[in-house]
């Protein structure tokens, strides 16, 4: 590890460890688990097929992961970057910055914005299905004129935990590539570009069946003998793209605009 910091670099630090960007990001994940949780728990009368406290049970490894990523990456990086600073040049006259922001709002941000808008208007479906809104029989009309969309069963779909794991993966992305430089950092990244992927194979395939009747070739959990072969082709083919938006989307532009110390 490298113990002697410029001074230019121990700003740098000083500065990472004053803004409160991970613990915003992380409060929203944490409320995203809980709203994931909770919701699906509390439509169990409505419809216990898709819902129930044994249904938000099994799918909470998916939903608890992320706020946990962001939890764990925030205390380790805050002691990596503390070490760092205690094995600096004594004596420095560095001062402690005082209400310094590591990140504004920059064009990723909007872009950010403008995907998370996106994603939730996709996701209207399947937030009123957890919510209890949309009540069998599914001719129903109600709020149906109102939302521009075909009411769903009640309870969990694999869209949502789609459009949650893209959420997700956004969020993060906002404080990932601040993290020191590590080959845990890198693997980390190229797991975000497979958990989007991945989440947004969940939403169209989810989405555009349910309503515009459409199949889009994305498999999720079955029975059929074939789904063994066709879910080891799906997890080559989402590791290579993974790996291509890794290679060109962080290597060759993110990590060129970054200049924290690596270790």
């Amino acid at each position: 590890m490298k113990k002697t910091l410029t001074e230019a670099e121990i700003i740098q630090l000083r500065a990472r460890l004053q803004s409160r960007l991970d613990y915003i990001i992380a409060i929203l994940l944490w409320i995203l688990f809980f709203f994931s949780f909770f919701s699906i728990w509390a439509v169990s009368s409505l419809d216990p097929t898709h819902a129930g406290l044994t249904i938000a049970i099994q799918e909470s490894p998916i939903f608890l992961f992320f706020p946990g990523f962001v939890t764990f990456g925030m205390i380790s990086d805050c002691i990596l970057i503390n070490d760092l600073l205690k094995y600096s040049v004594e004596g420095t006259s560095t001062p402690l910055l005082a209400n310094t922001r590591v990140s504004r709002l920059n064009r990723e941000d909007y872009t950010r914005i403008f995907l998370i808008i996106l994603i939730l208007f996709i996701s209207f479906p399947w937030l009123a299905a957890r919510l209890g809104i949309f009540l069998q029989p599914y001719d129903s009309t109600f709020l149906v004129h109102f939302l521009f969309f075909q009411p769903v069963h009640l309870g969990e779909h694999h869209g949502f935990v789609g459009s949650y794991i893209i959420l997700a993966t956004i969020l993060i992305s906002k404080t990932e590539k601040l993290y020191i430089n590590s080959i845990f950092k890198e693997i980390s990244i190229y797991g975000l570009c497979f958990a989007w992927i991945w989440g947004l194979g969940l939403v169209l395939n989810d989405f555009f069946q349910e309503q515009l009747n459409i199949v889009v070739p994305f498999w999720i959990w079955s029975s059929s003998s074939e789904f063994y072969f066709l879910l080891f082709i799906q997890l080559g083919v989402i590791s290579g793209v993974s790996g291509i938006i890794y290679y060109f989307g962080w290597r060759n532009y993110y990590r060129k605009n970054q200049n924290l110390i690596k270790i």
